[in-house]
């Protein structure tokens, strides 16, 4: 896969490829990028485009009406989200060391993240995708079934559907996308980095 498929989509940037490998101008679909090979709506075949993908993919080919079955294709898809988050927070027991502290602290102290030192204390609909949402609703007003104290630094939030599970680590100034794999027991099925 290109490395431009797995980084970060940056609002600045005019095109640039997400994490699905879909081709994104001004953040709308406009093609994808599947094994090298993009495939750009034809009424994008603009200098620019070229430019950014030629380095990026083994092959470049056009077809008519593909950003508009993009745009259908994550309309149906945005139908059937399931808005959910699991909240894991560190066991009390657990070295005071690890609490509260940003995530380059946590590497360098204790080597990482460890799902056995977490417990889950919230599993439940939250009704929005977005992680800064989420995190917002949960740090400043936690709903009902929440058994833990509010996000804060060194928390772990999941966000998930049937299908797709992103983890973020509550560091000191944003969320830290991040592996984490929950016991089985605390109700994790599957788990994917962002």
């Amino acid at each position: 896969m290109p490395k431009a498929q797995t980084e970060p989509v940056r609002r600045e940037e005019k095109i640039s490829i997400d994490t699905q490998g879909r081709i994104l101008l001004f953040g709308r679909p406009v093609g994808t990028i599947r094994k090298g090979d993009a495939v750009v709506d034809s009424a994008y075949q603009i200098l620019e485009v070229n430019r950014f993908l030629l380095p990026r993919s083994k092959s470049l080919k056009f077809q008519s009406g593909l950003a508009k079955k993009l745009e259908r294709d994550a309309l149906v898809a945005s139908a059937h989200l399931i808005r959910r988050a699991r909240v894991y927070q560190l066991n009390p027991e657990i070295d005071p060391t690890m609490r509260f502290v940003g995530y380059q602290e946590l590497l360098a102290r204790h080597g990482g993240i460890h799902p056995e030192d977490y417990r889950l204390v919230f599993d439940g609909d939250v009704g929005s995708d977005d992680p800064e949402t989420v995190y917002r609703m949960l740090r400043d007003s936690p709903p009902d079934g929440y058994k833990g104290h509010p996000l804060t630094r060194s928390d772990v939030l999941e966000l998930y559907n049937p299908t797709v599970s992103r983890c973020f680590y509550i560091d000191t100034f944003a969320l830290k996308p991040v592996v984490f794999e929950a016991a089985p027991e605390q109700g994790m099925t599957m788990t994917m980095q962002y």
